[in-house]
């Protein structure tokens, strides 16, 4: 049997690593006490795991406690015992992390316990409502207690025990579980109470609560009497200060206005999933959402807790710029028709959404404007002063060949261990030749692979730095492929669908074969290839989020000092080059340039190269090659080859 660690699960050095979340473990029982009665009402267990130097000291281990009012719902280990938990609480306590479980959470949790016989297989107890093990979590708990290798000779089976807790005072009707056919989606305006629903929305605003809980407040642009009636002046019922301790004044409210938006409270393990992937006026589908009256605001609310049966599952699905889904193109409708008759019925009105929050952000901008100008033109005068000695040097021959090809320690790839190949092998991959059942051999256009390559920056587009982020409309690019929409998309003004825009990263790299390996030929030419930088590798590399860089002159020099890092003073010397070509251009008697290969030389020159990975993919060609065309070949089956950077900047 397989004995390595189950997937989702982690081991305890890493778990003792991650306070503040939860986890799954699999450990020996190094340490015991018995249940007994805590301070209050209810009972507690206290014991401790490690999973490796199961003789040395138990203070090095994981300490978990477990508070339940009912003693039979607390785990009662043994030391030697196996003890697996699924979704097991995180807690700082006195400078050490411990597993905490109260009565208000729900952590699974199982025992292996070999008897004294060990040829018996071992017993397994379970808490109820626990799922059933996989294979690869029974196995790997049996390794850690010796017992994996006899139950495979003796193929005994193991003897599942689970606990059963004592009848409760009253009788307590459960309804029968129900095999659920395709998910009950709702709009806000039909919700009621004591439901279980899937909603397509919008977020508005979130706020985290506390560690384990976070809110969302979302609109599908539908009323429900039953909502928080939000007015313009008003952040909401709950805007993280419910007792009015602070004197901050509220954010005012973006919108949709009246009875339209729903507080979702989001328990772990969504939670955590939405803190890290779900941000404000993203589209998202909310799964299974329990529909009740809110205790404090009087309102009908939301609340997203762990499935018991599935703990991991998470049931906060983003949905993509590019989905199709009926629903989510009739959301987007409705969005842009409310702004649209705001904006009619209040001719004052400007801008909605949350985007006018970001005028704040703005004023603040504004203030490093004379600071970030001041740096700038720092930086442009020593890069001059830079330039114009290196022109009064004579060139530097190939003796410093070894120093320019030094790697730039600045940039960092992943899988060190994986060897590095040249521009010429992966464009001319072999894997991409297939034969046909027919024995016809053709060329795929392209393939989903990765590679390492060591690269030189020689040039990038757009020219200009201010254009590496792009303005793009996301609910258009839902309506694109809806025919009935255009005429009322067409029409509506930019204003009415800023929340809908988003700036993002999008340029792209020509680079070439470089570096002290010998991955390629360095007496011949070498081979050059262009990089694409989408917008969540650009955000990886250069570790800023795009925005309009003409508008935000801090950001655009943050951009600067990044992007010397990777290509060093290319920009500098490529305006210089693109400053001379245009005084030649002018002078009339001289339109010819005597060194055409010079300007590739000096671009070339100062820029260190550098690890990266490769990811190869595939876009569909917007042009039909032509029949013989081998300018085209690369189009054929009406696909294009991409590539993309990955590389981290530190």
């Amino acid at each position: 049997m397989s004995s390595s660690l189950p997937r989702g699960f982690d081991d305890i050095q890493t778990v003792k690593s991650k306070p503040g979340r939860v986890a799954n473990v699999i450990a020996v029982v190094v340490d015991a006490l018995p249940p007994k009665l805590s301070g209050g009402d209810s009972y507690t267990s206290t014991f401790t795991l490690k999973d490796h130097d199961f003789s040395g000291e138990t203070w090095n281990g994981l300490k978990i406690r477990y508070f339940q009012r009912c003693e039979s719902d607390l785990p009662a280990p043994q030391q030697g015992d196996v003890v697996l938990l699924r979704q097991i609480k995180l807690r700082p306590y006195q400078g050490a992390v411990i597993g905490l479980c109260t009565q208000l959470d729900f952590s699974p949790w199982i025992i292996f316990r070999q008897g004294s016989n060990p040829k018996v297989s071992p017993q397994v107890i379970m808490c109820p409502g626990t799922r059933e093990l996989m294979t690869t979590e029974k196995s790997y708990a049996l390794s850690l207690i010796g017992a994996a290798s006899t139950t495979a000779t003796n193929n005994q089976p193991v003897q599942v025990r689970q606990t059963v807790a004592p009848a409760p005072p009253n009788p307590v009707i459960t309804k029968p579980s129900i095999q659920r056919g395709r998910p009950k989606f709702s709009l806000i305006r039909d919700l009621s109470c004591g439901t279980f629903v899937d909603l397509v929305v919008q977020v508005v605003k979130t706020y985290a609560e506390d560690y384990q809980r976070f809110l969302l407040y979302v609109t599908d642009y539908t009323q429900n009497k039953q909502l928080f009636n939000y007015t313009a002046e008003e952040g909401g019922p709950r805007d993280g200060d419910v007792y009015g301790y602070t004197s901050r004044s509220r954010r005012t409210w973006p919108g949709p206005y009246g009875q339209m938006t729903l507080q979702v409270t989001l328990w772990e393990p969504h939670s955590y999933y939405a803190r890290q992937n779900v941000k404000e006026n993203d589209f998202v589908l909310l799964q299974n959402v329990n529909i009740k009256m809110g205790r404090v605001s009087g309102a009908m609310e939301g609340s997203l807790h762990t499935d018991r049966r599935f703990p991991e599952k998470v049931q906060v699905i983003p949905i993509n710029d590019n989905d199709s889904d009926e629903d989510v193109k009739k959301l987007v409708k409705r969005k842009i028709d409310y702004w649209k008759r705001v904006k009619t019925e209040n001719p004052g009105f400007r801008g909605n959404d949350i985007n006018k929050r970001k005028a704040t952000d703005n004023d603040e901008q504004q203030r490093c404007l004379t600071k970030a100008k001041k740096r700038q033109a720092e930086q442009n005068r020593k890069q001059e002063e830079k330039i114009k000695c290196d022109e009064d040097q004579p060139e530097i021959e190939t003796s410093f060949q070894e120093k320019r090809d030094q790697l730039n320690a600045y940039i960092r790839a992943n899988d060190p261990s994986v060897p590095c190949r040249s521009i010429s092998d992966i464009l001319s991959n072999e894997s991409h030749m297939n034969i046909s059942p027919d024995g016809i051999k053709y060329r795929l256009p392209f393939q989903n692979l990765r590679y390492k390559a060591s690269v030189r920056v020689v040039d990038f587009f757009p020219p200009n730095i201010e254009d590496f982020s792009v303005q793009y409309d996301v609910e258009r690019a839902m309506l694109s492929n809806t025919s009935d929409t255009e005429g009322s998309t067409s029409s509506i003004g930019d204003n009415e669908t800023d929340s809908g825009k988003r700036w993002e990263w999008r340029f792209c790299l020509l680079v070439e074969d470089a570096g002290p390996g010998t991955h390629y030929n360095r007496s011949g030419p070498r081979e050059r290839m262009k990089l694409y930088v989408g917008n969540n590798d650009a955000v990886f590399l250069l570790c800023l989020d795009a925005v309009n860089l003409r508008q935000n002159p801090a950001v655009l020099s943050d951009l600067r000092e990044k992007l010397f890092i990777l290509w060093g003073d290319l920009e500098e010397r490529k305006r210089a080059i693109n400053t001379a070509a245009c005084n030649n251009n002018n002078n009339a008697g001289s339109n010819d340039d005597p060194n055409p290969d010079l300007n590739k030389q000096i671009i070339a020159a100062s820029t260190k190269p550098f690890i990266c990975c490769i990811k190869e993919f595939g876009v569909k060609s917007s042009l039909r090659s032509d029949e013989g065309s081998s300018a085209n070949d690369e189009c054929r089956f009406g696909w294009e080859r991409r590539f993309l950077v990955l590389a981290f900047l530190g």
